[in-house]
């Protein structure tokens, strides 16, 4: 999943604290200046990527409204890339 705006995806779960592990990278083109937050929380804030590298990082949140949301891209500016390569899940 790629954008270069704000974009934003969401699940329904069953509320709660949640683990969420995102990663983020390109196989085969750098991806400078990458955002990610889970449920309004910064998870992932500018870094970037070589081809070929992949940055994970782990986060816990709390769910209150049956959704989980991630949102990816920096706010709308358009000033960066952000590949979102996978997300895993785990009610906590």
């Amino acid at each position: 999943l790629f954008t270069r705006t704000e974009d934003a995806w969401e699940v329904e779960v069953r509320n709660g604290t949640w683990e969420v592990v995102v990663c983020v990278g390109d196989s085969g083109h750098d991806q400078p200046g990458q955002w990610v937050k889970v449920e309004g929380e910064t998870v992932i804030a500018g870094e970037g990527t070589l081809a070929g590298m992949f940055l994970e990082r782990t986060t816990r949140v709390e769910v209150t409204d049956g959704r989980l949301t991630v949102t990816i891209g920096e706010d709308g500016a358009g000033r960066a890339n952000t590949c979102l390569c996978w997300l895993l899940l785990r009610p906590r």
